[in-house]
């Protein structure tokens, strides 16, 4: 998904938006892209390299582009803070529909035992949606002032971020998050991972 979207908005952006990259620009925005589908390569006990599961991950890359692409066309007509509430405010609409199914009413009365409950379970999910919330809302704001085929190039860097998090905290804090790799996974995260560090210097020449 995070290679698959940069892809078609670029692809997109040009078509509609009209916008123009420099050389250097679309050097950064290829490597950021090809850092990000090595990431994607999974090995494991179902799955080896590429698999149909990925042509929906594709198909979802080319949703969130049209997405962002309508977005920042939101944000040159109406500006930021009006272009923000009429293509997000539709989210919290249809979340809002999703309490209309009994099931999903029944979820929030039904209590579940969990003798092993982590202790601060409430202060972590609260702290996750509301960094997602922030993470959202600085995305737009970032696509709002400038080109909408970098900001979304630069998704490789947050992967990125999350393959070292990962490392850090199996080797350190194993009890928090433990993930094994082997040494041809480690020589394809490092590979990835200095791909999209090459990709943000590119960027930021």
């Amino acid at each position: 998904v995070g290679a698959a979207t940069p892809f078609f908005v670029f692809l997109l952006s040009n078509v509609f938006l009209r916008e123009k990259l420099t050389t250097m620009n679309l050097a950064a925005i290829s490597v950021l892209i090809f850092g990000s589908l090595i990431i994607s390569f999974e090995k494991s006990r179902r799955h080896n390299g590429w698999h149909r599961g990925m042509a929906w991950g594709i198909l979802a890359g080319l949703l969130f582009s049209i997405s962002h692409v309508t977005s920042k066309y939101a944000y040159d007509a109406y500006g930021f803070y009006n272009g923000f509430v009429w293509t997000k405010l539709w989210i919290g609409v249809f979340g809002a529909m999703l309490l209309f199914s009994p099931s999903v009413r029944a979820l929030f009365y039904k209590k579940q035992k969990s003798p092993n409950k982590p202790p601060g379970q409430f202060f972590l999910i609260f702290t996750n949606k509301f960094l997602g919330v922030g993470g959202v809302i600085l995305i737009q704001y970032a696509i709002a002032l400038g080109s909408v085929s970098l900001v979304n190039a630069l998704a490789g860097a947050q992967y990125a971020l999350l393959v070292i998090f990962a490392a850090l905290l199996s080797k350190f804090w194993p009890r928090v998050l433990k993930e094994t790799y082997t040494r041809k996974e480690i020589f394809q995260e490092a590979a990835a991972v200095a791909l999209i560090g090459l990709g943000l210097v590119l960027l930021l020449n």
